[in-house]
């Protein structure tokens, strides 16, 4: 998916993507034609896939918890009616003795 290059490689592609190198920032280039700056950092870009499949994880495991609140949730709701039911059928059951 991506290609890894060697420094001197990287310099050859920057020299045809018209990228210079940011004084004092190893691994930041300014692109001539858009002035934009580009992180082009392995480590960086690592610690930002790590970074997102923790926050990947962690959106599941709270959707997780958010599922478990909605089943608690109707458990009580049920729990609830059946204590209704319960007091109605002993209330009917007393009025008929």
């Amino acid at each position: 998916m991506y290609q890894k290059f060697q420094i001197s490689e990287l310099f050859q592609v920057f020299k045809i993507m018209d990228l210079i190198p940011v004084e004092g920032n190893v691994g930041l280039f300014r692109d001539e034609n858009s002035k934009a700056v580009l992180n082009c950092s392995d480590s960086e870009y690592q610690k930002y896939l790590e970074l997102k499949e923790h926050k990947l994880k962690e959106y599941q495991r709270l959707d997780k918890m958010d599922k478990k609140i909605n089943e608690i949730e109707d458990l009580k709701n049920e729990l609830s009616e059946l204590k209704s039911i319960m007091k109605d059928l002993v209330s009917h059951l007393q009025s008929n003795s």
